[in-house]
């Protein structure tokens, strides 16, 4: 598609009216406004030593000790799930596009994701533990998505189809 045939759509969906410039331009400025706080409030205000010397009860809340391996295995199989889940969404070519395994938007989030995953941690200096399964937890769902994405096309279809089912299940 070109820039300027999305430059026009982009026009028509905010700029269609005056009554709809006029909301757009106050919805950014609040936006902006928010933004700027929220960035001020988190560089110059928010005490981040709470959560440092409290990251296992963030992380894992109250749990018992000897029972959160439960807790652990649910966010594994739940980002498992969300992975296969993910890949077999983008290995199914539709008509309206070609099928290309990491789209623009997937190669976004997975920066993101590996970002948030790798940097988070760090910086709310999280113990090793904890920090070591969200690495492993971030890349067991990437590599759902990639194995999803690469190979789902070929999986039967009555596995596909019904692979949403296992939701209800987790």
């Amino acid at each position: 598609m070109e820039r300027s045939s999305q430059l026009q759509r982009l026009r028509a969906a905010f700029f269609a009216s005056p009554l709809d410039g006029l909301i757009t331009a106050l919805l950014l400025a609040a936006l902006l406004a928010g933004g700027h706080a929220l960035i001020q409030w988190l560089v110059f205000k928010a005490q981040w030593a709470v959560i440092q010397v409290n990251s296992t009860l963030f992380a894992i809340g109250r749990y018992p000790l000897d029972q959160q391996w439960r807790l652990w295995l649910l966010t594994t199989l739940l980002a498992g799930a969300t992975g296969l889940s993910w890949g077999l969404l983008r290995a199914l070519p539709r008509p309206d596009r070609r099928a290309v395994l990491w789209p623009g938007n997937d190669r976004l989030a997975v920066a993101l994701l590996a970002g948030l995953a790798g940097l988070l941690p760090l910086f709310l200096q999280l113990s090793s533990a904890i920090a070591l399964r969200w690495w492993l937890v971030t890349t067991l769902l990437l590599s759902c998505r990639w194995l999803a994405g690469r190979f789902g096309a070929a999986l039967p279809a009555w596995l596909r189809r019904g692979w949403p089912l296992i939701w209800p299940f987790l």
